[in-house]
């Protein structure tokens, strides 16, 4: 399970249920690069079991003329507003907090958050029960709760303005909630995982992500096939990594730690974990020769899974 500022969270793709914290995020890139956009002006929820119908579209609740969200169109439909604004505090202000200011509460419910210390990177939390002030045009403010409280597919719909000149725009996404993943078996889990590094060369000067797989496989034989796939999402928790250099002299055999037990901050749905590797940082501390900084080096990570805390081999690299 994923952490946000120390609060334990659902990632979209690790199958939330409506009493989790479901935890959404945008990645906003411009020409290749991750990039900070001006404004997130606020993130609508919509079932979208209410938009499939012949009448309805994911357009429905869009503007004809500024193809933004329509106050009229999504009245009553709305499920859930993050715009920083609450039932308990209602001011003017929508603007974008820092994810160290997310805490359990009123306020952080109906926020939006971008992730300390990275760039082009936001988040918001869904929370069962939490309330919220549809703006409806910040003129009169009303006070709602979450309605996303069903198993089902959902919109997020994210307002955004790219630069504080451009207009604004809309970026859609989906994401569903599921029955809360509670299974019974009649045996113990048997379960298999094995690890596999991608990222084979980095070169000397540049922040490359090094890409682990995680491959993991349910070998109980009583257990169906729709079963061992639901045990699989979500079973990796407080994912770290170790960044080793050896001494290659086997006349005198040692090694140094560069990087010892860091958090792996990023895990895609299929648990492949990515470290920012930040070369010229951190091999600095290696050698003040330059040419000696280029070689093999090696990576492990560890996690828990299930009642088991797993380390992978030590998986080498070469920065050139």
């Amino acid at each position: 399970m994923a952490t946000f500022n120390g609060i334990s969270v659902v990632r979209r793709y690790n199958r939330p249920s409506p009493n989790s914290k479901a935890y959404l995020e945008l990645y906003t890139l411009e020409n290749g690069q991750y990039t900070d956009i001006y404004q997130v002006c606020s993130v609508h929820v919509f079932k979208k079991l209410d938009y499939d119908s012949t009448s309805k579209t994911i357009h429905y609740f869009q503007s004809s003329s500024t193809g933004l969200i329509e106050a009229s169109s999504v009245s009553g439909e709305v499920a859930m507003v993050f715009s920083g604004i609450s039932t308990e505090t209602v001011d003017s202000t929508i603007g974008v907090y820092d994810s160290t200011a997310f805490a359990d509460d009123a306020q952080s419910a109906s926020s939006v958050f971008k992730v300390n210390g990275t760039t082009g990177r936001y988040a918001v939390v869904l929370k069962e029960g939490a309330a919220f002030m549809n703006p409806q045009g910040l003129l009169a403010p009303v006070a709602e709760v979450n309605e996303a409280s069903s198993v089902s597919t959902y919109f997020d719909v994210w307002t955004v303005k790219t630069t504080a000149t451009s207009p604004a725009q809309l970026f859609i996404d989906e994401f569903d909630l599921h029955d809360s993943s509670y299974l019974h078996f009649t045996e113990p889990l048997q379960i298999k995982v094995k690890n596999n590094l991608k990222t084979n060369r980095v070169h000397f000067g540049g922040t490359e992500n090094l890409l682990i797989n995680t491959n993991i496989s349910v070998l109980n034989r009583s257990l169906g096939k729709e079963v061992k796939s639901t045990v699989r999402h979500s079973l990796l928790d407080s994912a770290q990594f170790k960044i080793l250099r050896y001494n290659e002299d086997s006349a005198n055999p040692n090694f140094q730690v560069i990087k010892d037990w860091m958090d792996v901050t990023h895990m895609d749905g299929a648990d492949t974990l990515s470290i920012s590797f930040p070369t010229s940082t951190w091999i600095d501390v290696v050698k003040d020769n330059l040419d000696n900084r280029r070689g093999v080096y090696h990576i492990q990570v560890k996690y828990t899974l299930l009642d088991q805390i797993i380390y992978s081999e030590e998986f080498p690299f070469n920065v050139a």
